[in-house]
């Protein structure tokens, strides 16, 4: 069964508390003399990724928790400090997908950017699981809908086991379509909304 996390901040002091950091004077908080902290790196001037830096250093500050704030270029962030894996911590950017991607470029131990793949992997993470790179190489292999089914949840269950990536939301997309055209929908993913044409009809006023 795929694991779901209910925000509640009550039980993040307990657990923090029963971990040994203690809550100080300054509001944060701290074992064996050393402060508990983070810092989170995104692409210098983007707003949206900015102000989600500003909400979740607030939400963790509200539990003892200090999120120090990095930006860079895009250019920078992404060719060296997100390829070669260089955020201290954490690294907020967005990636597209769809539902019958095979996630080999994301999830894959192979690739995780380094020398000998030329840094051209997106597992920036570093994310290793034996099983996990088992499934996707049967995946790619496997044609019945409903056994794809089945290995992505298991894919899943253990994706929310060990979090390797925390997603925050989906971006929204914004369509301007004539009011004569009916069954036509947006996606929500990286596949063209022209896949389903066929669909579309035309209404005459």
């Amino acid at each position: 069964k795929i694991r779901h996390y209910k925000p509640s901040k009550r039980k993040a002091r307990k657990l923090l508390e029963k971990a040994g950091w203690k809550l100080k004077d300054d509001g944060f908080r701290y074992k064996d003399g050393k402060r508990l902290e983070f810092t989170i790196m995104t692409t210098a001037g983007n707003k949206t990724r900015e102000l989600i830096q500003a909400f979740i250093q607030n939400e963790l500050k509200s539990v003892g928790i200090k999120l120090n704030i990095k930006n860079e270029p895009a250019r920078v962030f992404f060719s060296q400090t997100v390829l070669k894996g260089e955020y201290p911590h954490m690294a907020l950017f967005a990636w597209i997908s769809a539902p019958e991607s095979v996630p080999r470029s994301s999830l894959h131990s192979n690739s995780i950017p380094n020398e000998s793949n030329a840094f051209s992997g997106q597992n920036t993470g570093k994310w290793r699981n034996k099983q996990v790179d088992k499934i996707i190489d049967e995946l790619e292999f496997e044609f019945d809908s409903e056994e794809r089914k089945k290995m992505v949840a298991k894919l899943l269950k253990i994706y929310t086991d060990e979090v390797p990536v925390i997603p925050l939301y989906y971006r929204s997309d914004v369509s301007v379509t004539p009011k004569g055209l009916k069954n036509y929908e947006l996606t929500g993913h990286q596949y063209p909304n022209t896949n389903f044409v066929e669909q579309w009809t035309w209404e005459k006023k």
